[in-house]
């Protein structure tokens, strides 16, 4: 006859809280708070391994309340030791001696003065010091605060210091800070990691290496988006600094979970501060979940010269290739180029309209060809053109300081979409007895777009237009990238880049070669549809190779012509012309014949 075994007390390993949040820091003296106290690290201990191993459900309780009795009085000597409560102490002593001491003589008016001046500052610094204890009393992001000390006893010494954990594995939360309804001031300051528009994950990095031993190991599942993302800088720098990365596994694109649709990665590290990585595995087609162990072993390198910039899993002959690249290129920013964002107008169903609505305007009052100007969108942007839709846009900018009575058509035709229009952030109710809110409040105008745009004159300017997201036709690859040219002064929306400054005809020409392609699948982050995000902070750090005179002019002639063949007909061949610009561009680069391989097969 068989019977059933009791499962051990296992709830106590188990423990609940904000993992990111302590009232007390790890480090706090609790040595002063154990002389006062009755209790024991060794008497804490005993009675948890007691809870574990207890044969009755009495005992269970007994040790329940014994624990919770513990973790009470340590809590209050902790309290009473802290930095802010022993200075309100001695503050508030201060006070009382100040105010109740008497003189053997009147005090002269001076002395008054500086007396008053005394109980002014002290009892500026005690209410100061009362609201910010209070503040971390009733703060609500204190409520599920997590105590580690007092969770962990196993992870203290006998004086009740914190040694840590020998091993610390997880699957963080993969939450934008900026979308959690949660305040983080009060912790912010202490996270190196800390982003508003960052990802929690980080910090749980950051807290992990905190409660590790000095030989200890952390192994993290997370996004892979720290790798590149512009809000993963600081968490790179902070592992530079901190740490010395063992293995880094990029599951690139490969969904390790069906259910999810984050791309991960497991991150192991030590403390250290190593800037390489000594195992890096980039997950690509072909891989199965069975066979990982096998599949890092063959594919692993060792990745170095890493910083707080993107980092990325290459093979040894392809960063050789980037820092060469590096090497010889100037980064976009500092070639005299200005690169900007599109229109964002706020109500386009206003301010975008078509050629008939353009035209109608014009002949209805000639002063209205003033303001408006041919549109563009990310998706009308072509490799070295553009596809222009008939749209045009009313381009009321603030910066330009319109007076809208001298354009009375423009007036008349923006007032029918009033209240709608309005830049107030308010509620109204529509035509069709429904609730509506305005544009958001900006301290623009009603007939204004809703950005300043301080740049607008660079709209007319010969430029270089590109969408903020590229994609790469899997039957066309030859239509990646995609840099148009305008000098037709089109305005652009929001999905739009456009760059104007010093030779961009030069720059057109290197960004649509094979070069170029390459460049920005090495520094553009990806998007998981497989598209690159072309923000500005990440094309504005591409290498372009400052080239002769001769050079350029080569490069710029055979661009012009490509341009021209596009203005007459988007759809023509130019494959030749931009073969020969490949071909002039290894030259400039100093390019061997294997660094050109490893080019044009990636």
């Amino acid at each position: 006859e068989t019977e059933l075994e009791t499962l051990p007390n296992i709830d106590i390993n188990i423990k609940c809280g904000n993992s990111l949040v302590s009232r007390f820091s790890i480090d706090a003296d609790l040595g002063q708070a154990l002389k006062k106290s009755k209790w024991t690290i060794d008497s804490y201990r005993v009675a948890v391994d007691t809870y574990r191993n207890a044969q009755s459900k009495e005992e269970k309780r007994e040790m329940e309340r014994l624990i919770s009795d513990i973790k009470s009085d340590f809590r209050s000597e902790i309290s009473k030791n802290d930095p802010k409560v022993q200075r309100l102490s001695r503050l508030s002593g201060g006070l009382v001696k100040l105010t109740t001491q008497t003189d053997l003589f009147a005090q002269t008016a001076k002395e008054k003065k500086a007396w008053q001046k005394k109980v002014d500052t002290l009892t500026k610094q005690i209410n100061k010091l009362e609201t910010e204890i209070e503040e971390i009393k009733s703060n609500k992001i204190f409520e599920n605060a997590f105590e580690w000390r007092f969770e962990f006893p196993e992870v203290l010494n006998d004086k009740g210091e914190f040694v840590g954990f020998d091993v610390v594995i997880g699957n963080p939360p993969y939450v934008q800070i900026q979308k959690m309804a949660f305040d983080f001031d009060g912790v912010k300051s202490k996270y190196q990691t800390f982003e508003q528009t960052g990802d929690i994950y980080a910090l749980f990095y950051e807290k992990g290496l905190e409660i590790l031993t000095p030989q200890g190991i952390l192994s993290f599942i997370t996004s892979n988006k720290w790798l590149r993302a512009n809000y993963g800088q600081s968490l790179r720098q902070f592992f530079c600094t901190h740490t010395s990365c063992l293995q880094l596994i990029d599951f690139n694109y490969y969904q390790v979970f069906p259910e999810a649709s984050v791309d991960t990665n497991i991150l192991t590290f030590q403390r250290g501060a190593t800037v390489e990585i000594r195992n890096a595995t980039l997950i690509n087609q072909g891989f199965e979940l069975a066979n990982i162990r096998e599949y890092v072993e063959q594919n692993k390198i060792k990745v170095s010269g890493l910083s707080s910039n993107y980092w990325s899993i290459i093979p040894a002959e392809r960063s050789s290739l980037n820092e060469k690249l590096k090497k010889h290129g100037k980064p976009i920013k500092d070639w005299g180029v200005s690169i900007n964002r599109g229109i964002l107008t706020g109500y386009n169903d206003a301010f975008i309209i078509d050629r008939a609505t353009r035209n109608r305007l014009i002949s209805e009052d000639t002063k209205s060809d003033e303001l408006i100007f041919p549109y563009l969108r990310g998706r009308d942007t072509r490799r070295y053109g553009l596809k222009h839709e008939d749209l045009y846009l009313i381009a009321t900018l603030p910066s330009r300081k319109i007076d809208i009575d001298n354009y009375q058509g423009i007036k008349k035709y923006l007032e029918q979409f009033l209240p709608k229009i309005n830049q107030t952030g308010e509620t109204f109710i529509n035509s069709k007895g429904k609730k509506e809110k305005t544009r958001k409040k900006t301290s623009g105008k009603w007939f204004e777009t809703q950005d300043t745009i301080a740049y607008w004159e660079d709209f007319n300017k010969e430029k270089l237009v590109y969408a903020e997201t590229m994609r790469i036709h899997k039957n066309d690859i030859t239509n990646f990238p995609r840099f148009g040219f305008d000098d037709e002064s089109f305005y652009c929306d929001k999905t739009t880049f456009i760059a104007t400054g010093d030779h961009i005809k030069y720059l057109l020409g290197v960004l649509n070669s094979n070069i170029g392609r390459y460049l920005i699948k090495e520094y553009v982050t990806k998007l998981d549809t497989g598209g690159y995000m072309m923000q500005k902070v990440f094309l504005e750090v591409i290498p372009i190779k400052v080239p002769s005179s001769v050079e350029r002019e080569g490069i710029e002639s055979l661009v012009n012509t490509i341009i021209d063949t596009k203005k007459t007909d988007l759809q023509a061949d130019t494959t030749t012309l931009e073969k020969q610009i490949d071909q002039l561009v290894y030259q400039l680069y100093d390019l061997t014949d294997e660094d050109i391989k490893i080019i044009e097969e990636n």
